[in-house]
């Protein structure tokens, strides 16, 4: 694995970034409630402690899991109240361990191809269908659920990646695992956090970075300087574009 390099801060700023042209217009992002946004982040959270108990439990296994996964929010606006459905992608680990900017840019690619194959037959892809989309596992969609953004969970911390880590990593270190996070929805909310482990001394003392404001179980520090690989931001961000045009 590529030793990859941890900025200490990235300043995000989407007007910089170069788009595809959607194959299906949609409508200018309406800014999401502060109820919405931290609802994701709670749910990215769980997605991330789920992810290293369940890393630490098949370690040395076959199915030992990759350090990097995959989730797409959608929510249902006009239930009361609203409906957040999360979408999970989580393969099983490389050998020398996977870069994550790499990740996110071959995940961008084949949902633009899919899209493009779906649109010249008539059709429309569905990032969210577990096989045929970009994940493995969802929860249930209706008609009205709309996607509105994604996020990486990851093992790789601000000082070792997981390809590093894990080997002093035991089945038994699920709690004592901490890892990051990268958000980012339709209206530029941007979050990041590093979770802290679940037992010790540290717990609960998560790092968590909002560039707007949100109503979550945690307590962010808002700031439009983000925390993070500027290379994640970018490859996210253009991943979310992508997917906003299927």
């Amino acid at each position: 694995m590529t030793q990859q390099q941890y900025p200490g801060r990235h300043h995000l700023n989407p007007s910089q970034q170069q788009q595809p042209q959607p194959l299906h217009p949609v409508a200018e992002p309406q800014g999401l409630p502060a109820s919405v946004r931290g609802r994701a982040l709670d749910r990215a959270m769980q997605v991330n402690a789920s992810h290293a108990r369940n890393a630490a439990d098949r370690i040395g296994t076959r199915d030992a899991l990759g350090e990097h996964a995959l989730v797409l929010f959608s929510v249902d606006e006009t239930a009361r109240p609203f409906r957040l459905s999360v979408a999970t992608r989580l393969d099983y680990e490389e050998h020398r361990g996977e870069n994550l900017p790499a990740l996110l840019q071959a995940l961008g690619q084949h949902a633009w191809n899919q899209i493009q194959a779906a649109y010249r037959t008539g059709k429309r892809w569905d990032p969210r269908t577990p096989m045929d989309g970009l994940v493995l596992r969802s929860d249930p969609v209706t008609p009205e659920t709309e996607y509105i953004g994604l996020a990486i969970s990851t093992l790789d911390t601000p000082t070792a990646p997981w390809h590093d880590l894990k080997r002093s990593v035991s089945s038994a270190d699920g709690l004592n695992l901490s890892g990051q996070g990268y958000l980012y929805l339709r209206d530029g909310t941007a979050m990041y956090f590093l979770r802290a482990a679940q037992t010790g001394s540290g717990a609960g003392q998560h790092t968590i970075v909002t560039n707007r404001a949100v109503h979550s179980i945690y307590r962010p520090r808002m700031d439009n300087e983000l925390p993070g690989d500027p290379q994640v931001w970018q490859g996210l961000e253009k991943l979310h574009h992508v997917l906003m045009s299927a």
